[in-house]
């Protein structure tokens, strides 16, 4: 009988968690609450690489940053994040990428943020002015001269 006392103690167990009080609630968290989704995501392009912000959810203990390269996904989680921003580096440049953001709690994890886009580029580096410029007038016209800058391809 000892067998059957044991199984009687664990079914007896798992109903008084599986119903005592603060459970049937939403949350699996002990009264906490899955957090609302993020709002207000925005993508800031770079060389290889975007930087991802939003506003906090209320509520959040971290988050998940989804990329694809569809609008609408299907989504893959590039990574976690402890703060309000996040970002998503070894990017191909030229390639639009669709971002969302949910913040996770004990509860769980909310739904997607806004869907955020952008195409990270190869940064550009505008040449210097071109230095020790000389103007020497002649009839009816101006030569002009000056030092090349290094990068310049037209004057």
């Amino acid at each position: 009988m000892k067998n059957g006392l044991r199984i009687l103690f664990v079914i007896a167990m798992v109903m008084a968690v599986g119903m005592g009080s603060g459970c049937g609630s939403k949350s699996s968290g002990g009264g906490i609450s899955k957090p609302a989704a993020p709002t207000n995501l925005t993508a800031t392009p770079a060389d290889s690489q975007v930087t991802l912000q939003w506003n906090a959810s209320k509520g959040a203990t971290s988050y998940n940053v989804y990329d694809a390269t569809v609008s609408g996904g299907p989504y893959t989680r590039t990574g976690t994040a402890t703060a309000t921003n996040y970002t998503v580096k070894g990017l191909t440049n030229g390639t639009k990428y669709y971002f969302v953001v949910t913040a996770v709690n004990n509860a769980g994890e909310s739904g997607y943020s806004n869907e955020a886009n952008t195409t990270p580029e190869p940064a550009t580096t505008k040449p210097n002015p071109p230095a020790n410029l000389i103007a020497a007038a002649g009839d009816t016209k101006v030569a002009l001269t000056w030092n090349a800058s290094v990068g310049a391809t037209n004057y």
